[in-house]
């Protein structure tokens, strides 16, 4: 038994050796002075900044080791943890705060900056950005590096911190640059879903705006608010909502054409400032078209199907009244009367679907009224039921031309 337990607790020390990560590991300075030396490195600032944005975490470590501020400051004013966030170097930006870094220190960076640089889908360059400064959590948030947001507020960052005089939060700025996982990291650690920026504009609004729908699932599915309005807006400001009042998410996604968000806010019952909106009208309009496609093909694809199966009932002569039909319907095309001559060969097939000629015969007269799309499936109909007729090949020729037409 005192065998076993020393073997588990030698396998216990043996993992623990390896899993520990590099940050809990400090060497003294004179040490981290001789690693650094014989890896042919100089202990200075330049040096350590730039291994801090190559993400080298162990060689990082080492310049913290011999006492490296990790809150320098290099010479474009930037700090260690700045780059890391701004780079997506998470293990980084975790062994600068084990090691002292100011999670509060702001960059000047943002002061004065084109909104439209801070969102790629606004589009005014003319409004400037007051009272800024990036936070490390805007930069790693602006950028999707969802793993340093994550470290970042584990230790000490406010998840709804407000950036400038605009008031948005890290979940407004990831919602509407498109990046899901630092949303769902966002939301995780508590952001508001709610959230207004000073003109009211929530996490959904900006999400809506960006076109990204899985945001907009996501945000609705934790609590967000569909029917929030943003403040009445006069002329045109940054949103590009020009004289539009109190704009909601679908006014939005509307505004911008994005498709996809404005059906699913739609069928979700959401509120809209303008009902008469032609964007939303003409989206509906489409899906509506689409689905009555959807099953026009499905109802095509089955009757494909029934030709195939009469395929050995092509030979069985036709009644009195189908040749009539076939006689009635060769008559008024001749006169290019194309229309009568289509009802025609309808009703005789309706009352013999195997009779491959009047399938040739129709195809040719749709295709004359340019109905391609009815020429083409009663020209596969021929082929299904006489494969090998003298005549199929120039069927699948007909069939590429109007293919051509349609495009």
């Amino acid at each position: 038994m005192n065998k076993r337990i020393k073997t588990l607790r030698f396998i216990f020390l043996i993992f623990a050796i390896f899993l520990f990560p590099l940050s809990s590991h400090s060497l003294d300075k004179k040490s981290a002075l001789k690693e650094l030396e014989k890896r042919g490195l100089s202990v200075e600032e330049s040096v350590f900044e730039n291994y801090v944005k190559k993400g080298d975490a162990e060689i990082v470590k080492l310049f913290l080791d011999t006492g490296m501020n990790p809150n320098a400051k290099f010479e474009n004013g930037e700090t260690p943890l700045m780059h890391a966030s701004v780079n997506g170097h998470s293990e980084i930006a975790k062994i600068l705060l084990e090691n002292g870094a100011d999670i509060k220190i702001k960059s000047k960076k943002g002061e004065g900056k084109p909104i439209g640089l801070l969102f790629d889908n606004i589009s005014s360059k003319k409004l400037k950005i007051k009272g800024g400064g990036e936070t490390v959590l805007y930069q790693a948030t602006s950028r999707g590096h969802a793993q340093v947001v994550k470290t970042l507020i584990e230790n000490g960052a406010d998840p709804d911190e407000r950036f400038a005089s605009y008031k948005w939060t890290p979940l407004m700025l990831a919602s509407g640059k498109g990046y899901l996982d630092t949303v769902k990291v966002l939301v995780e650690k508590g952001a508001d879903v709610n959230a207004k920026g000073k003109s009211r504009r929530t996490p959904l609004m900006w999400a809506a705006t960006g076109g990204s729908l899985e945001i907009v699932k996501f945000l609705l599915e934790k609590g967000a608010d569909m029917n929030a309005k943003m403040k009445k807006v006069y002329g045109c400001h940054f949103t590009t909502y020009c004289y539009r009042k109190y704009p909601t998410a679908l006014d939005m996604a509307a505004k911008e054409k994005h498709k996809e968000v404005v059906l699913f806010l739609v069928d979700k019952k959401a509120a809209r400032k303008t009902p008469e909106d032609p964007f939303i009208a003409q989206a509906l309009d489409e899906r509506a078209l689409s689905s009555v496609k959807a099953g026009l093909r499905e109802t095509r694809e089955r009757e494909l199907a029934q030709c195939r199966k009469l395929s050995s009932k092509a030979n069985t002569p036709i009644t009195d009244n189908v040749r009539k039909l076939l006689i009635q319907a060769q008559s008024v095309r001749k006169d290019k009367r194309f229309k009568e001559a289509i009802g025609y060969y309808k009703q005789a097939i309706k009352e013999a679907p195997w009779r491959a000629n009047a399938r040739f015969d129709l195809a040719l007269t749709e295709a004359a009224s340019k109905n391609y799309e009815d020429a083409i499936f009663q020209m596969k109909c021929f082929l299904a039921l006489v494969p090998n007729d003298k005549n199929a090949q120039r069927a699948q020729e007909k069939i590429w031309g109007w293919e051509a037409k349609l495009k």
